[in-house]
């Protein structure tokens, strides 16, 4: 990783191999290749994705809608801002060269990272606060793909609240991106915090918080 910090993401073994002051053929005992390396690392990272998510739904309060949405989407952000480079190997361009597979673990490590992100709103549903989105229309492509994605454990969680959250989950990630790879560098720091409060207010409201409780 700090390598890829340093020059970007198209590593090479030698490069690797050279810093670690062994021969690049040494590496091959423990991946078979460079695609294999850079899936184990993307891998790595939904894995601590997943933890930063997870751990900030863990502190919010379990029936506080608009809380968790804050405890999420503040995380996310952390989690962006401070390794762009990282962020950008799971969310950014593929690696030119690295053939995605689809039966990788990055692929389980991802599944992983969105059975946290129900967390936010299954917690509230258990806590028999069901939210009232702000979109009701669900289409029937989504409403029925909802249903066999969800986690297999906990409560359902309804087509509309479920459209909610990926609205929420898409809503933030945007504006990761946007701050990450520089795209709001036109305003200061202090107004993306307050753009960003803004934001997360928004969302709260689109999840289906109660009004009053949309105060930061």
């Amino acid at each position: 990783m700090r390598l890829m910090r340093e020059q970007g993401a198209d590593i090479r073994f030698a490069d690797i191999a050279r810093e670690m002051g062994v021969s690049a053929p040494a590496l091959y005992r423990y991946f078979a290749d460079r695609d294999e390396l850079l899936s184990a690392i993307i891998a790595d990272g939904f894995h601590d994705f997943a933890a930063t998510i997870a751990d900030a739904l863990d502190a919010s309060p379990a029936d506080d809608l608009n809380a968790r949405v804050q405890a999420m989407g503040r995380a996310y952000r952390r989690f962006a801002v401070s390794d762009p480079q990282r962020f950008s190997l799971l969310f950014g361009l593929p690696v030119p060269g690295h053939a995605a597979r689809a039966d990788t673990a990055a692929v389980d490590a991802n599944v992983t990272a969105m059975a946290n992100f129900e967390q936010l709103v299954r917690s509230v549903i258990d806590n028999d606060a069901l939210p009232s989105p702000l979109v009701t229309d669900v289409g029937p492509a989504i409403a029925n793909e909802v249903q066999t994605i969800q986690a297999p454990a906990g409560a359902r969680i309804p087509a509309a609240t479920y459209q909610a959250l990926l609205h929420t989950i898409a809503a933030v990630h945007g504006f990761a991106c946007l701050e990450t790879f520089g795209h709001l560098g036109w305003i200061s720091e202090q107004a993306r915090d307050d753009l960003f409060d803004a934001q997360i207010k928004l969302l709260a409201q689109v999840m289906g918080a109660p009004s009053d409780s949309t105060k930061h």
